[in-house]
């Protein structure tokens, strides 16, 4: 049967992509995604420490101010058996009566003392000396702790740790320079004291030492160096 006049035959023709342009689609979709991936974690990584440290020193902050406000003792509380949990206490026990003071009698009883606001839940694991994990403001707005056999070791640290690692979180800010009766700022950790840890060849105990020229830094003096532990921004 004969073609229309006017009318055009035309071949269709069929294109598409070899193996090889497809490997290579394919790989450097892989690549990207790797780069993104390990970005997207580093980046979660730095926001949970930061965000950790923001939110003590909120909780800290929030406790002086209502200690201040309400002439009373307020509690701040890491228990051992929670290390991503702090729990801020209200001085209430024992109940005013003729014998006892109308606020508190100035200890923490977890069981009695009252609860200020929902525990503050983090991300990382809190690091901090065991005998550190308990301290309070008193009703002048001054913190204190239980340690108190010397002046050299009042100052604290409290460092943010990765639960899944077991190392400091890395970030800018991922720990809190503590130093009774007034000062707590957060800070980044000394990177060097991370390495000089994972080296087993190094086996040198912690010094907590008050360096005169920067009071609020606690610092590791070892033999030949001096480490501030927590650079405070």
């Amino acid at each position: 049967m004969g073609m229309a006049f006017g009318q055009k035959r035309f071949r269709g023709t069929q294109e598409g992509f070899t193996l090889t342009e497809l490997l290579v689609v394919v790989s450097i979709i892989g690549i990207l995604a790797v780069a993104f991936g390990a970005s997207f974690v580093n980046w979660r990584e730095r926001y949970n420490a930061e965000s950790d440290v923001k939110k003590i020193h909120a909780a800290l902050l929030d406790a002086k101010v209502n200690a201040l406000k309400e002439k009373r003792t307020f509690f701040v509380n890491i228990p051992s058996g929670e290390p991503n949990v702090i729990r801020i206490y209200r001085d209430t026990a024992p109940a005013p009566s003729a014998a006892n003071p109308p606020k508190g009698d100035g200890r923490l009883d977890t069981s009695a003392d009252e609860q200020f606001g929902p525990d503050k839940v983090l991300n990382n694991y809190i690091d901090i000396q065991q005998e550190y994990r308990h301290f309070w403001f008193t009703p002048q707005g001054m913190l204190d702790h239980l340690n108190t056999s010397a002046a050299d070791t009042r100052d604290f640290i409290i460092r943010m740790k990765d639960p899944e690692t077991g190392i400091t979180a890395q970030a800018e800010y991922n720990c809190l320079s503590v130093t009774p009766p007034l000062y707590f700022g957060g800070g980044m950790w000394n990177a060097t004291l991370e390495e000089e840890e994972d080296n087993p060849s190094v086996n040198q105990e912690l010094d907590i030492v008050i360096d005169s020229s920067v009071p609020s830094k606690p610092r590791r003096v070892t033999s030949g160096f001096d480490y501030v532990l927590c650079v405070t921004k």
